[in-house]
């Protein structure tokens, strides 16, 4: 194998090295992207949760009273 063509073989190897590892940037991108989503998402769920069980302790609390 000549200098030109080792130097050659060594750039191909190395333009698909580079295409692989921003192609796997790009996609830990959109992952982190989703998993930033799911957690927003799962925080809020948790402030519904936590308003409704408020509302349905007062609401138990208030008819409790009231039957009496």
């Amino acid at each position: 194998m000549t200098k030109a063509s080792f130097s050659k073989f060594f750039e191909s190897i190395y333009r698909k090295h580079d295409r692989i590892q921003s192609e796997q940037d790009t996609r830990i991108e959109q992952i982190t992207t989703q998993l930033e989503e799911i957690d927003k998402k799962s925080v809020d769920f948790e402030k519904r949760m936590e308003s409704i069980a408020e509302d349905i302790g007062q609401w138990l609390i208030k008819h409790e009273f009231d039957k009496k």
